[in-house]
């Protein structure tokens, strides 16, 4: 994310219940990220996109008045509006917040089951809060008109990502932009320290990791996840 501005730096926690974290785990960051649209979707509901999804929460910043919104948190797109009931392992999460004047607060929602009760998922920081993917949020119940500098997300990168490390383009721009959803995918998927299996259950793997590996090391000069995922 040319630009994003960095908003906080930690190592990985532990992983779950009987098993050892990681001896040492690349670091990640959480960017802070604006929106790239804002419009109202129907009376009182308004929907944010923030162009590509990542794994994180959000940030509003609460205006002058008090009120409880609520937080609709999506991959997919129904119809125009975030998809309440998407298919597989495609993320859908909500969560009610209650305003208060001039307070910051982090938004996501509880914790999914499929990727913090199994003994082998790996934990992201205590710090971070809860982190899903998504793309888009829906507000309901905010109070006047939702201003860009009220709301962005907090997305999770390995902080040694370097998005100018490679580049491609060729006469096909169907190409180019499979080219560009596989680096894309490979930044994304580094938000815990380790190579994990994206959201699914969030557990290291031999075979899922040996391919980041490959992959990583195509877009990107960093040995450090690689090394530490199969050193675990």
């Amino acid at each position: 994310m040319r630009g994003a501005r960095t908003l906080l730096l930690v190592l990985l926690a532990g992983a779950g219940p009987g098993l050892p974290g990681p001896a040492s785990a690349a670091p990640v960051k959480l960017f802070e990220q604006a929106p790239v649209t804002i419009r109202e979707v129907a009376p009182g509901v308004v929907l944010v996109d923030f162009g590509r999804v990542a794994i994180g929460n959000v940030l509003l910043r609460t205006p002058p008045v008090a009120g409880r919104v609520t937080v609709h948190f999506g991959e997919k797109l129904d119809g125009g509006r975030i998809d309440r009931k998407p298919p597989g392992t495609v993320r859908y999460g909500r969560a009610q917040v209650d305003l208060a004047e001039g307070r910051t607060l982090v938004v996501a929602p509880p914790a999914d089951r499929r990727n913090t009760e199994h003994p082998a998922a790996v934990r992201t920081p205590a710090e971070w809060g809860v982190v899903l993917p998504f793309r888009w949020i829906e507000l309901e119940g905010w109070p006047g008109a939702l201003r860009p500098e009220l709301v962005s997300r907090r997305a999770a990168f390995a902080a040694t990502w370097d998005d100018e490390a490679a580049a491609f383009s060729s006469s096909d721009p169907v190409l180019d932009r499979v080219f560009e959803l596989c680096r894309y995918s490979i930044k994304a998927t580094t938000f815990a320290g380790v190579y994990v299996d994206g959201d699914r259950e969030r557990i290291a793997c031999e075979a899922d990791a040996y391919l980041n590996q490959l992959s990583h090391y195509a877009v990107d000069p960093d040995v450090q996840m690689a090394r530490d995922t199969f050193g675990w």
